[in-house]
Order: C-alpha cells, then structure tokens, then sequence
C-alpha cells in the first residue's frame, strides 16, 4: 500500500504503547485478539486481523503504489535503555538487500518454515517473515496463550516440520532444555541462526547433539541497520576463543574498527565497532540530536556509520571478534 508499519509487542504496558502509537503518529491499528493492543484506549482506526466476516468485504486485488527503494517500510522502537524507547526509520532497500542475501547464503526455499518465536517489535521478525516471503516458505506462530513456552514450540516443531530457527541465543537455551527431556524428530531442523546477544561457546555442539543436520550461524548488527550487518557460519570451536566470532560482513555492508578520533584500527586491536553499507537507517524518528550522535559520516571516506557502541577487534582470519560494551548497558532476555 505504500505505507510503512510499526510492530508493538501485545505483551507491553499499556502506557508504553500509548507512547510508541503517539510518538509514531499511527494512522491505523492492525490487531489480533484481545491483547493489550487491541483494548488500549487509542483513538485510532482499527483492522482486527481475526474478524475473518471484515476481511472478508475487502478488495483481493492488488493496491496500486509507486513505493521507492528509498521510501520507509518500518519504523521499529529499540529497547529504551537510557529512557523512553527509540523508533529507528529503516527504507526498502536496505531489507531486501538483506533478505535477499539471507536466502541465498542459508539456501532457503520453498519447503521451508520458520517458528517465530520472536517478538515482532524486534527485527529479527523481519528476517523470519520477508525471508519466507521471498522464498515461498511457511511463516508459523505459537499460539498466543502459549508464546514463552518451549515445550509448545517443540510440539509446534514437530507438527508442522519446521526448519528453520532464528532467534537470541537465550531463546535457543530454552529449546534445547526440553530436547534434553523429550522425544522428538531430530533431523527436521537444518539451520539456526542466532544473534541479538552474546552466544555461549557451548551453545554450537548441545544444539548439534539435538539436531544432528542442523547448519549453526551467528549474525551481529544494531536495530539501526538492517536486522544483521555481520554473518559467521560456525563450524568447530576455537579452543582460544573467547567468544564465538562476530563473522563478516553482509553484502554491501560495511564493518570498521576505529579508534576514538574515526581512525582505522590493525587487526588485533580493540576500538569500537562502526557499521554501515546498504542497510544504513535514516535516523531516530523526530530526534536530530541522538541522530546526529549515532549516525556518522566517516571524515576520510565520506561513508554514513552507526556508532554501535559496541567493541571488537579484527582476527587474523579476517573475522570480528565481540569484545563487549564501550559503555555500562547490560542485556535483558536478548
């Protein structure tokens, strides 16, 4: 339609979602069920999605639009660590450049699904829903009254054959408990790719020993880019490793390591961490100043970054390395 969509969590406070529907000056609501969402007090238009006789009196036929690469497709809110969330503009081009690579490096088809076991309101949505869109896989939700619980999951997996995982690692913690407690299909799974926080060294080889064939990958990135800027295929464990390696970057993306004047680091020495390339958000949604304290451009190149906040390091295979926060922020559930 032409139109740019911001995913809000049912499971927020209603104040917080009172907020981002404020703040984003929504013009509609697209809901499902009776969750916070769908009963907020919010003066907006609404569409429930699970009112099939509604639906039903609209047109099949395709919406005619004109929608630039350039042109937003989401506006998601980050976590809001330093206070009230942050809503992040992010364009078409950017995500189909991602999802595009993403199907063609992780070998995504048609006989596909994926469990969304992800909140909507973080990005990794994005991955799980466009991904299977464009490869004509299968999208699967647990069932709303059961959206935490692991054991369900694994029924879900089982039920429907599902094959592809992506989610925090913490997530992957908990699927991983029940297969330890159950039978189950071993061999449906073939990839799982995790990101949004630091991956245990152990995490690789127990979610193997669950399922034998399955491929394990790791992506890094930030909100303010598009879903994952870094990709790492994870074979054997390093015995030096620290942590498992932040990988490469996508293509046309961009890492740098700089020092604290935007200078180029050698491999080996930790700075902080420096994104940018295709995925590149436009900035904060009616905030020039944390916009203009992320959002970059390289003195020398003359490329837009995103100062990540993060610190690594180059390896001498030419992968990053995760070194942790330059500052005091700590992750919550991923």
């Amino acid at each position: 339609a032409g139109g740019a969509y911001v995913p809000i969590d049912p499971g927020y406070p209603a104040s917080r979602i009172s907020y981002m529907a404020g703040d984003a000056r929504l013009s509609a609501l697209l809901t499902w069920g009776q969750g916070a969402v769908a009963t907020a007090d919010l003066k907006l238009p609404r569409i429930a999605l699970d009112e099939w006789r509604v639906l039903a009196e609209y047109s099949v036929k395709p919406l005619a639009h004109n929608v630039r690469a350039d042109a937003f497709a989401y506006a998601i809110y980050t976590s809001g660590s330093t206070g009230q969330p942050k809503c992040v503009l992010l364009n078409h081009r950017g995500r189909i450049n991602n999802i595009e690579d993403y199907c063609r490096r992780l070998e995504l088809g048609e006989t596909d699904r994926v469990l969304c076991v992800s909140s909507l309101s973080f990005d990794i949505s994005v991955c799980n829903i466009f991904c299977m869109f464009r490869s004509g896989g299968c999208v699967i939700f647990p069932s709303l009254d059961r959206l935490n619980d692991p054991d369900h999951w694994l029924d879900v997996m089982q039920e429907r054959s599902v094959t592809f995982w992506h989610s925090a690692p913490a997530l992957m913690d908990a699927l991983l408990e029940v297969t330890s407690e159950r039978r189950y299909d071993r061999n449906s799974l073939r990839v799982a790719l995790l990101g949004g926080d630091w991956i245990p060294l152990s995490q690789p080889k127990r979610a193997r020993a669950a399922f034998p064939r399955l491929r394990f990958v790791t992506a890094g990135g930030a909100t303010e880019l598009s879903i994952d800027s870094t990709f790492y295929p994870v074979d054997e464990i390093d015995p030096a490793w620290r942590s498992i390696p932040y990988g490469r970057p996508l293509a046309n993306q961009s890492a740098l390591i700089l020092d604290a004047d935007m200078a180029l680091l050698p491999p080996g020495v930790p700075g902080e961490l420096h994104l940018g390339g295709a995925g590149m958000g436009a900035g904060y949604w009616r905030d020039e100043e944390k916009t203009r304290k992320s959002f970059l451009v390289h003195p020398e190149t003359g490329e837009r970054l995103y100062k990540t906040g993060d610190l690594g390091r180059w390896l001498a295979d030419g992968n990053l390395e995760y070194l942790g926060r330059a500052d005091d922020q700590v992750k919550i559930r991923g």
